[in-house]
Parts: structure tokens; C-alpha cells; sequence
């Protein structure tokens, strides 16, 4: 399953209208699901954006750490088989620290963060 990026403000808007916004101690999450609004050529696309801003750390190295573990960790959990993550944007916005957490306990969050939201979306009433 391939993973696009949002590159630009209005595909931002899009997923910050159409998408729920989740909190957890080391970020937030904002996850818009059945997202077909941006084209692409793939049937079932997913779609990653990060927020990473000089808040964080004003070094540039540090930054770029952050959003590669981001990257790491949307690439593992589309590998998992329980969550289904076809037509997903997500929007990932780190808080003050995200570097110094163990990476072990950033994915256990961030799949429990997409196990509750994908969950609350899908179950019917």
C-alpha cells in the first residue's frame, strides 16, 4: 500500500475538516478516513502530513529525526494486518519532547490511537 504525502496548505485544510483529532501524551493525530478528495493514481491510498515546528527544537537536525520516526512508524503500522489504513490521511503533530521518548513506546501509541479511532469510524450502530 503506498504512502503519499500532503505537500501543500489546502490538502492540510482538507484533513483538518473531514478528519478527528486524537491527543495523546506525545502528540496528536488528525485522521480523516474514506478520503477520497485528492486524486492520485493508487485505488487505496494513504495519505501523511507533519507538522514539525521550530517549538520543538530550533535545531534542524532534530527535526528531521522526528519526522523520520514519524515516517518509520506510519510505514509499520501499514504493515500491520489488524488495522486497515486504506484511505486514511493522517496528520501527525509532535509536542515538546517527542525526540527524548523510546520508540518502543511512541508505536504502542500510535497504534492504540489508530486501533481506537479506526474502530469508533467503522462499528456500525
Amino acid at each position: 500500500m503506498p504512502l503519499y504525502s500532503l505537500r501543500n496548505q489546502k490538502k492540510f485544510d482538507l484533513v483538518n475538516l473531514h478528519g478527528k483529532k486524537v491527543s495523546s501524551p506525545y502528540f496528536m493525530v488528525v485522521i480523516a478516513q474514506n478520503f477520497s478528495l485528492i486524486q492520485t493514481d493508487s485505488q487505496n491510498p494513504t495519505f501523511l502530513g507533519m507538522k514539525v515546528s521550530k517549538k520543538i527544537s530550533k535545531k534542524a537536525y532534530i527535526r528531521n529525526k522526528i519526522k523520520r520516526r514519524i515516517r518509520h512508524l506510519t510505514r509499520l503500522m501499514l504493515k500491520e494486518c489488524d488495522l486497515n489504513l486504506s484511505k486514511v490521511a493522517i496528520i501527525f503533530i509532535p509536542y515538546k519532547n517527542f525526540d527524548l521518548v523510546e520508540f518502543a513506546k511512541l508505536s504502542l501509541e500510535f497504534k492504540s490511537v489508530l486501533q481506537k479511532t479506526i474502530k469508533k469510524k467503522i462499528t456500525p450502530i
